[in-house]
């Protein structure tokens, strides 16, 4: 069984600090509490009716096809249109993986004969970018002005952790998954798809 874990599991972590497959899972919000429950009840349930279970903890996943509400695609309909987006500061660093990184990772956790039966692998770049830049590479790509990007109109949320930026070894060392598509690439693949 492959199960898709989250990033959100992990306990805050430092700035600077890649979050490995060992670093402590104490999730800070609502949403990271209910995916380390199902990792936690998937793994108890594998184990005792000896199936395997691999867990794939996805950092930043985005790409076509991704909720409007997300990050890059409500950057994108709102630059469209040419209307100011209300930000953070945007000093949130995050580790993006484009979605077709993330399916070649789902068949290969699934077909891998080097993986072991059970066990958790970080599915992610292994590289952070802030926000902010995050951003300004959106405009970019839809050909808008920067200045539409409203950096520090919104505020952080109470409990949103200022770095998230995972350590993929394990998994890459395992199987022969790297990811293939940067970021800019991946923004301009979202940008040129048809509405």
């Amino acid at each position: 069984f492959v199960h898709i874990g989250s990033c959100s599991e992990y306990a805050p972590a430092e700035t600077g600090h890649r979050l490995d497959e060992d670093y402590p899972v104490e999730p800070p919000s609502l949403y990271g509490t209910a995916k380390l429950s199902a990792s936690l009840y998937g793994a108890a349930y594998a184990a005792e009716r000896k199936m395997s279970f691999l867990n794939l903890r996805l950092f930043g996943v985005f790409g076509i096809g991704e909720a409007p509400y997300r990050v890059v695609p409500y950057l994108i309909a709102r630059l469209r249109e040419n209307q100011p987006v209300d930000l953070t500061p945007g000093d949130q660093i995050r580790d993006w993986l484009y979605i077709d990184d993330v399916v070649d990772a789902l068949l290969e956790g699934a077909t891998c004969p080097r993986l072991p039966d059970s066990g958790i692998f970080n599915v992610c770049s292994g590289h952070g970018i802030r926000l902010r830049e995050l951003a300004e590479q959106v405009a970019d790509a839809t050909n808008k002005p920067r200045d539409l990007l409203r950096f520090g109109a919104r505020p952080y949320r109470s409990d949103e952790p200022m770095w998230i930026v995972g350590d993929n070894r394990r998994f890459i060392e395992a199987t022969s998954w790297q990811p293939r598509v940067p970021l800019p690439e991946g923004i301009r693949r979202m940008v040129t798809q048809p509405t």
